[in-house]
């Protein structure tokens, strides 16, 4: 099996940093580029790391050449980004742009986090822009494009979410609730997450993915998420 190469964004949230762990600590990539505000502490023989003004990242397309996968976990919430317009901004915008470097590139697998429910049409301002970048990221030309779709995440973050620790209570209790049809809206931790596309990353390149066209686009919904996750377990 060759060694393949990884870029990341998104590096230092809860998803990235848990699928940086994973992508360094791995025999399969060799060479794994972040892209970053400020440097991480992290030192690894393996990572590279790329401070970016991610308001001017015209030229990013130079650093991604010769990468064969990108995994971009770029999000925030309209809460932490105090309006719409500055949620918009990273989650649609950034991730768009990110995306239109990346097929400048020629980047050979383009993997984004996006959510449960994404709709460009729905009436959800939240789950309508996780939409609009789905649709837009799928006409840039990329040649395979993975999107996630988790339901809530889970994990230890710096700042409270009622929310969050209300399912993480409701999970534990009636864990037996989310099977069949309801699978789907489970809340999955956020290692799951990064372990399930470490997965599907490995699983294309070995399997020699090649679809012999762009736009061979791709979505992974929560219950399958949680299936690849459990089964890197076993």
């Amino acid at each position: 099996m060759k060694t393949v190469t990884a870029a990341l964004f998104g590096a230092s949230g809860l998803t990235g940093s848990a699928l940086l762990t994973k992508l360094l600590n791995s025999t399969q990539f060799s060479q794994v580029t972040v892209f970053v505000r400020k440097k991480l502490n992290v030192s690894d023989a393996k990572l590279i790391q790329v401070v970016v003004d991610f308001d001017q990242i015209e030229n990013l397309a130079e650093h991604l050449r010769g990468i064969d996968t990108v995994f971009c976990c770029l999000g925030t919430t309209i809460k932490k980004a105090k309006t719409k317009q500055a949620f918009a901004a990273i989650d649609y915008q950034l991730v768009l742009d990110i995306g239109k470097q990346c097929a400048h590139a020629q980047v050979k697998h383009f993997m984004v986090i996006s959510s449960l429910g994404a709709n460009s049409e729905s009436k959800a301002f939240y789950n309508a822009t996780k939409g609009r970048m789905e649709c837009d990221i799928a006409r840039l030309g990329l040649t395979r494009i993975s999107v996630v779709r988790p339901s809530l995440l889970i994990g230890q973050r710096p700042e409270f979410r009622l929310a969050e620790q209300l399912s993480i209570v409701i999970t534990s209790m009636l864990g037996f609730v989310f099977i069949g049809p309801l699978a789907k809206l489970k809340p999955i931790k956020v290692s799951s997450v990064a372990n399930a596309m470490f997965q599907i990353a490995v699983r294309d390149q070995y399997n020699g993915t090649d679809t012999g066209k762009n736009n061979h686009i791709e979505f992974i919904e929560n219950d399958t998420l949680h299936r690849l996750a459990d089964a890197a377990k076993e």
